[in-house]
Order: C-alpha cells, then sequence, then structure tokens
C-alpha cells in the first residue's frame, strides 16, 4: 500500500501521476503546488478508496485531473483553482474544512460517470456506515465559491454553513407552484436551482451555495434568492448535528 506521510511541498508541479487506489496520504502541507493531468484514487470498489488524512492544501491548482472515490478526513482546502469544473467522485468526508476563493466544485454520489447498480449499491452501503461514525463532514462557513457548488452523497445536516450566503432546500418544503411562479420573477437564481431540485426526483435535500468570488451582479442575485427562499420559509440556515 503506498504510504506518504509527514511532507511539505511548495511551488511544485505533478504532472501524470496516477493514484490507483489503496494508498494513504497523510499529514502533508501543500502550497501552491500545481497537479497537471494527475489521478486520485481510480478506484471502482469502496474497499480499494485511497485516504487523505491530515493534510492542508494552499493555493493550489488543478488541471485536467481526476478525482476518484477517496476517503478525506481532517482535511483543509484553503483556496483551489482549477481550468474547468472539479468533479469528485464518491467523496467520503470527515471534518473537512473549505476556505478562501474556490472554483467550481461538484461532489457526485456516483463514483464514476457510468456505473452498475451493484457498483453504486456498495458505494452506498459504505456511504452509510462511514457517515453513522462521522460528527460532522464539511465546513463551507469561510468558502467563497467562484461560481458552482453542488454536493452530493454528503448528508446535508452533516455540512456547516454560512447563513448569510447558503441554505438547505428540503424537499418536503418545496413551495407551492404559485410561490415558485413568483420566485421567477424576484430570483431567477434560485428559481432555476429550485426548479432542477424539484425535477431531480432522486434528491431529497439541496445545498444552494451563493458563488461570493463571481460577478457582483450574479452574487448579489443569489443571495437576494437564498434570503427570499427564507422568508418563504422554504430555505433553511441549519448548523451541522
Amino acid at each position: 500500500m503506498p504510504i506518504i506521510d509527514t511532507a511539505a511541498f511548495h511551488s511544485e508541479t505533478f504532472r501524470m501521476v496516477h493514484d490507483k487506489g489503496g494508498s494513504q496520504f497523510r499529514d502533508l502541507d501543500v502550497s501552491d503546488c500545481t497537479f497537471d493531468n494527475c489521478t486520485l484514487s481510480g478506484v471502482t470498489r469502496p474497499e480499494r478508496m485511497s485516504r487523505v488524512s491530515d493534510v492542508r492544501l494552499t493555493d493550489c491548482s488543478l488541471v485536467n485531473s481526476q478525482l476518484g472515490p477517496t476517503v478525506l478526513e481532517d482535511v483543509v482546502v484553503d483556496g483551489l483553482q482549477a481550468n474547468a469544473l472539479v468533479l469528485c467522485w464518491s467523496f467520503f468526508l470527515r471534518r473537512v474544512r473549505v476556505r478562501g476563493r474556490i472554483t467550481s466544485i461538484k461532489l457526485n454520489r456516483a463514483p464514476a460517470a457510468m456505473v452498475s447498480p451493484a457498483m453504486q449499491a456498495a458505494f452506498d452501503e459504505a456511504r452509510a456506515a462511514f457517515y453513522a461514525e462521522t460528527d460532522w463532514a464539511l465546513d463551507l462557513t469561510q468558502a467563497r465559491f467562484v461560481a458552482t457548488c453542488e454536493i452530493g452523497g454528503v448528508p446535508l445536516d452533516l455540512v456547516r454553513i454560512d447563513p448569510e450566503s447558503q441554505a438547505v432546500v428540503r424537499r418536503v418544503d418545496l413551495p407551492e407552484p404559485d410561490a415558485l411562479a413568483e420566485l421567477r420573477e424576484v430570483a431567477p437564481w434560485a428559481h432555476e436551482r429550485i426548479t432542477w431540485f424539484r425535477d431531480d426526483v432522486e434528491r431529497d435535500e439541496l445545498l444552494l451555495v451563493a458563488p461570493l468570488a463571481g460577478k457582483k451582479a450574479r452574487r448579489e442575485e443569489a443571495l437576494a434568492g437564498i434570503a427570499h427562499l427564507r422568508r418563504l420559509g422554504v430555505a433553511r440556515p441549519e448548523p451541522a448535528r
């Protein structure tokens, strides 16, 4: 099992480094580094997931890199940029803090773009056991996203959020059609996300995150949309349990 621990990396570029799973990365301080066409935890079975623990990444960059199913525990990501949307496949998170200016991120419940029902079931079973023993998963209270932040596969009651710029929407609280029509007029950003959420029957909850590091008009529209949803009793500024 590859183990990389107790090291510091600064202003380095890693190219074509491919982790095939079963690795441990621990007690690392990584700052101002670029990962170019790299792979983390390219696995198809949950028992082969690589583990990242007690690691701090500061102002790092991703270029065309693949992030496969990984266990992250006691990790800090402080500033992150990428040349495209960062897709994280079936990440299991425990006490992960995301801070600073962050590019667009999407955490997927699925372990890959194409999965069989058996593979998905195996990861879902492992995920349920993992979060049953997790005090909290993710802290976004100090994150400033450029655009998109989508969280899938992480229980939102284990996510710490900023009550001013982030909110949880649950399916049981979705607005009536008349209120949804009104939302289209006063808060298009929020209407777009709520409509998408309503049509995605596999999701029971949605995290709304205003792009605080994005363009001013988009940022203000998102903040206004979250505030309007709170007035409707739809969006909840809930802390992690």
